[in-house]
């Protein structure tokens, strides 16, 4: 437990923070810079025919409980 608040100690300085903070654009607020972060990090919504299936099983599974 000791190394986890050594950790947590170490891993949020200001600095650390503050430069995190900056490299995804948000502080100082810059929203071309956040965007590009966010569209490098999250994976496009799936088109897979199995998601349109999704919906009605758990419409099924509803009903069965």
């Amino acid at each position: 437990m000791v190394l986890f608040y050594q950790a947590e100690t170490h891993a949020f300085t200001k600095e650390i923070m503050r430069s995190s903070f900056e490299r995804v654009g948000l502080w100082p607020w810059n929203p071309k810079k956040n965007l590009e972060h966010r569209e490098e990090n999250s994976p496009p919504v799936s088109q897979h025919p199995e998601d349109e299936m999704k919906d009605p099983l758990i419409d099924v599974i509803n009903v069965c409980r």
